[in-house]
């Protein structure tokens, strides 16, 4: 038994003993009573991080034949037609150098929208299934709907005029390390920092608590070098490993140069709603 589930496609469901709807082994819905045109169902709504099934009670009420009729002038009555929301966006987050890109559209369920995260970051305009965008701050999260589906479009930039102001809340671990032949990392007061278990993170700025700090997480950064070339990468409780700040590729390439040689980054903080909220700077000096 297929069902579309909103933004996920078709699910197969078996149907077990005692009126059950079955998602693989698990029971996704089953029947406990119906009463002339009321029905009411055991849910499964998710699972617990331990693993422990959720289930929720849902009271479903018949529709009229009016509105029966209305729902299947707007929606697809054979769901063997349903297509995935599917843009040419290759890569997500998408970085781009300036303040606009664009991308076409390649399949949809009929008439689609998009629309961003976080009101005022972008504009958007689009003529037939080709969309323009816009960035009016650095970094924006556009959903993309159409009657059946969704898809998400996560944009940044490079571009120094998009770069946030008055924004400073945090210090990182380290502004500055050091690396020696034997590919070794060192903080400035000279104790070793482990590369493959080692981290930084953020700590916020002694006049800032709060609510502030809430509204401004970082989630994720952006490590843009000085050629403007720039990583997306995850952040973990405000964190980030040296093993992905600095790839083993560009420790072996500093050391391979002269003694004194380095490399710097822009550190550029993003929050949960994709936007880049402050930038702190980084280097790596080689040092035999």
């Amino acid at each position: 038994m297929p069902i579309l589930h909103w933004g996920s496609g078709l699910i197969t469901y078996t149907y077990s003993d005692e009126n059950r709807l079955l998602d693989g082994q698990r029971t996704a819905f089953q029947l406990l009573s119906v009463n002339g045109d009321t029905m009411e169902l055991l849910v499964h709504l998710g699972v617990r991080a331990e693993g422990t099934d959720i289930y929720g009670y849902s009271i479903y009420q018949r529709m009229t034949a009016q509105e029966l009729e209305d729902v299947q002038k707007t929606y697809h009555t054979d769901l063997s037609d349903v297509r995935d929301l599917t843009v040419s966006v290759q890569e997500n987050p998408l970085i781009i150098s300036g303040k606009e890109t664009e991308f076409d559209v390649l399949s949809s369920n009929g008439p689609f929208i998009f629309k961003p995260a976080r009101e005022g970051s972008c504009e958007i305009t689009s003529q037939g299934n080709h969309v323009k965008v816009k960035l009016l701050s650095n970094g924006t999260c556009l959903t993309g709907y159409d009657r059946l589906q969704h898809c998400v479009v996560i944009i940044f930039s490079t571009d120094e005029e998009l770069e946030p102001k008055g924004t400073d809340l945090y210090d990182f671990t380290y502004t500055e390390i050091t690396v020696n032949s034997k590919k070794q990392l060192f903080a400035p007061d000279g104790h070793e920092i482990s590369y493959d278990h080692g981290s930084m993170e953020v700590t916020p700025r002694k006049e800032y608590t709060g609510s502030i700090l809430s509204q401004y997480a970082p989630v994720a950064l952006l490590a843009v070098d000085a050629n403007g070339q720039a990583r997306y990468l995850q952040m973990n409780s405000g964190k980030i490993s040296f093993k992905d700040l600095l790839p083993q590729e560009v420790i072996d390439q500093l050391t391979e140069g002269t003694d004194g040689a380095s490399l710097t980054y822009k550190l550029e903080l993003i929050t949960p709603d994709c936007e880049v909220f402050q930038v702190l700077p980084f280097k790596i000096t080689y040092k035999k």
